[in-house]
Parts: structure tokens; C-alpha cells; sequence
């Protein structure tokens, strides 16, 4: 029983053509337990996380409203338009990246 191949999925594909079996095994393993040490330090560490990305409500709506605006973005671009993938992915995230640099500079100071 190897639960890294069947968590992984293509990452331990991946592994496994670039390393062989046993590489992959291992590596695999290394992967999952990396994977779990994460969420174990975030979760010990969540005040300190959401205070330093200033994780607010208005905050975490400006991001989904970002990449929904992102997401249209790129569905015309590459529907409409006919761009390829990559070519799309990046002229939406870069117009919705320089969109939400107008609106953090232009907005100004609460009053």
C-alpha cells in the first residue's frame, strides 16, 4: 500500500518517471509528511498568519472579487478572443494585477 501515489496523483507520476520506484517512494513519503508538518504549523500558528496577510472580511472579498474579474478575464480572452492558455492566463492576471494596483493607489485615505 502506497498512499502517496494515490494522494499525489501526477506529482507522484512525476516523481516516479524522473526517480524510478523506489525514488518516488520515498520522495513521495517525504512529500506527505512535509505536506502534514504544514498544516500542523499552520494551524498552531493561525493568529500569527492571519494578522501578518491582514485577513479581513474586506480583505478576503477583494481577493474573490479579483479573481472572479480574473476568471471572466481570462473565459473572454480565450473564448471570444482566441487566445491560447498561457497568453490568456497572464494578459487577465496582469490587467487584473495593474486594475488593483489603480484601485489600492487612486482610492485614497479614509477620511
Amino acid at each position: 500500500m502506497n498512499p502517496a501515489e494515490s494522494l499525489l496523483g501526477p506529482l507522484y507520476s512525476l516523481y516516479e518517471g524522473a526517480l524510478g520506484s523506489s525514488g518516488a517512494w520515498l520522495l513521495g513519503q517525504l512529500t506527505l509528511v512535509a505536506l502534514v508538518a504544514l498544516g500542523w504549523w499552520a494551524v498552531s500558528n493561525r493568529n500569527e498568519i492571519i494578522s501578518g496577510l491582514d485577513l479581513r472580511p474586506r480583505t478576503i472579498g477583494s481577493l474573490v472579487v479579483l479573481a472572479l474579474f480574473t476568471g471572466l478575464f481570462f473565459i473572454f480572452l480565450s473564448d471570444t478572443l482566441g487566445y491560447p492558455f498561457e497568453g490568456a492566463i497572464l494578459v487577465a492576471a496582469s490587467s487584473t494585477g495593474f486594475l488593483y494596483w489603480c484601485y489600492i493607489t487612486l482610492e485614497g485615505e479614509p477620511a
